[in-house]
């Protein structure tokens, strides 16, 4: 009997520690390649990545400078602004209100927000909350995009005002911010709370994200990165950032690769984080489920459908759930991989030559993880679509 327990140790021990490529190699290749990526494009902006695999942290580590004329290196904690990322959270927000019976994702806009004019043939006894997480509203304005995310010359009713005069497209998918500006409205006219407040409540505080913030006024002057364009080499740095009046509900979240590594781990579990329960399961499911389906190519993945906040994609046949984000001076890449029990995210301060590095780099951590395939040849061929 002992000789059968001892077999039975050691060949867990092995299963353990060989059924992934071995951690340390692995973390060496992939600090090896983000180097010389980083070489090849001349980049000195800052770039901070996190890998999480079964649970945990499996690597994370940042490059270059958050202010490059200050000498100020970026980390793991510099919080990065990760743009349309937000939506991920403001979906998952939706449905945690919803788990509380606070709002039913199903019912009419108009039961939340009676006073909302439409023009026809927009209804908003007919759009639902769940037509606007799924951008299938019909409802557009390019003056409640302009005043939310780049003048901030808003106020809850002028914004109001404005859906009066927004434009019908087709209730079909094409998105855009206006609908999530919308959600954030309705949870506002119903709890009473600012949706950055109960981002911080209901999320990143059970979460233990302390780096993220909705409210940019929360950091410390001088602590987030400078927004950069780098071109052949040379980081221009953007003369304006955002502002308390420009962080929006479709785009207004300053985060950390440290923290998203909690919010990666919470997204590939049932719900809960350290024994609490955050989210209900079916509505951790249901959030990262196909509500609609669309076609769409970005850089190397196949978009097929949108679910409340998250992108289902695939990418060389597995699937990968994902929510980026772009703005002046930033990109975000956040992506998991369910089967694989695997999540990347990788932030920059960066929108010129460094714009699809984040997503390289994360397609590489991938392949990387899965002995069948050669990620160096998959991303010596992605390395030339993004140099073309």
């Amino acid at each position: 009997m002992r000789t059968i327990y001892i077999l039975l140790s050691s060949f867990l021990f092995l299963f353990q520690n060989f059924s992934f490529p071995q951690q340390d190699a692995v973390n060496e290749k992939l600090d090896a390649f983000i180097k010389n990526v980083r070489e090849e494009l001349k980049l000195k902006t800052g770039l901070s990545i996190s890998v999480v695999k079964e649970g945990k942290v499996f690597f994370s580590k940042a490059y270059g400078y958050a202010d490059i004329e200050k000498e100020i290196t970026a980390d793991t904690y510099t919080p990065f602004y990760i743009a349309s990322s937000t939506k991920s959270f403001l979906g998952t927000l939706a449905k945690i209100l919803s788990d509380e019976g606070v709002i039913n994702p199903d019912s009419p806009i108009s039961v939340y927000l009676p006073e909302l004019e439409l023009q026809p043939p927009l209804n908003p006894d007919i759009i639902t909350i769940r037509d606007l997480l799924t951008h299938r509203s019909g409802i557009e304005s390019f003056a409640i995009i302009l005043r939310t995310a780049f003048t901030g010359q808003q106020t809850d009713e002028k914004i109001m005002e404005l859906f009066g005069s927004a434009e019908f497209t087709k209730r079909e998918f094409r998105y855009t911010n206006t609908d999530y500006v919308l959600v954030s409205l309705i949870i506002k006219k119903v709890t009473g709370k600012d949706w950055k407040e109960l981002m911080k409540e209901k999320i990143f505080s059970p979460l233990r994200m302390d780096n993220t913030s909705a409210i940019v006024s929360s950091y410390r002057p001088g602590s987030l990165p400078v927004g950069y364009k780098s071109l052949d080499g040379e980081a221009v740095p953007y003369s304006f950032s955002k502002t308390d009046e420009t962080m929006h509900a479709a785009g207004g979240i300053y985060t950390s690769t440290d923290d998203l590594s909690n919010w990666l781990i919470f997204n590939l579990g049932d719900g809960t984080y350290n024994g609490k329960r955050i989210l209900s399961e079916y509505s951790l499911d249901e959030i990262h489920s196909a509500q609609i389906n669309y076609s769409q190519t970005f850089f190397t993945y196949n978009r097929f459908a949108y679910g409340l906040g998250w992108i289902r994609s695939d990418y060389n046949g597995r699937l990968l759930i994902h929510h980026f984000g772009s703005y002046s001076g930033a990109r975000s890449h956040i992506s998991f991989m369910p089967e694989e029990q695997t999540g990347v995210a990788v932030l920059i301060n960066d929108d010129g030559d460094a714009f699809y590095t984040v997503d390289l780099i994360a397609d590489y951590v991938y392949n990387l993880l899965d002995e069948n395939v050669n990620a160096d040849s998959i991303a010596a061929e992605e390395l030339k679509i993004i140099q073309e």
